[in-house]
């Protein structure tokens, strides 16, 4: 994984006049071990001369960021971020999450504009996302129950038999014995 750390002072400003000149800068970077399917916490910092908005995207590959924001949402790039800065100094965490293992560009636009004065900078890092990380043994479907037995309780003949054989042709038959009553003697028959 590359960290990038960008800044630009006076030397990146386009149009912009001596007094904010001085006060623009913008640090980006994106946090170590970036893996597919997993949020990469990317970091924006600096500092505004006038009321700006500091947009984030990213986009696979490594081919270079466009001109301005606008241009790149027209390629189709995925956007991370989007925020106003007050004048002064701002800091903000933004999320990604990166589809797939390999490069991304990640490209940062800041625009601001006050009655006389424009400012415009564009910067560009590259990050490598590795594959994601199998899954742990813990997640994934819950483990199926056992087949319930749909076989049936089949009656074997149980006359002229102990009651101790009985209760074992009515197991091996897949049955259970219910309550048994004994005879009484008046009943017996020989």
């Amino acid at each position: 994984m590359w960290l990038g750390v960008l800044g630009v002072g006076a030397a990146g400003l386009l149009g912009a006049s001596p007094s904010g000149a001085a006060t623009q800068s913008l640090q980006v970077t994106a946090a170590p071990g970036a893996q597919a399917t997993r949020p990469v916490a990317i970091t924006a910092t600096g500092q505004v001369g006038v009321p700006s908005t500091i947009t984030i995207y990213a986009q696979p590959g490594g081919s270079g960021c466009a001109a301005s924001a606008a241009e790149e949402a027209a390629r189709g790039a995925t956007l991370v971020d989007q925020r106003a800065a007050a004048p002064g100094s701002f800091s903000f965490t933004a999320s990604f999450t990166p589809g797939a293992a390999g490069a991304y560009v990640i490209c940062t636009y800041l625009d601001g504009t006050s009655p006389g004065m424009t400012e415009h900078q564009n910067q560009a890092f590259a990050i490598s996302v590795a594959p994601a990380p199998p899954p742990s043994p813990t997640s994934g479907p819950a483990p199926t129950p056992p087949a319930v037995s749909t076989a049936r309780c089949r009656v074997p003949a149980l006359k002229r038999h102990t009651l101790g054989g009985a209760q074992h042709l009515l197991t091996l038959g897949g049955c259970k014995l219910g309550r048994v009553y004994r005879p009484s003697a008046q009943t017996l028959r020989v």
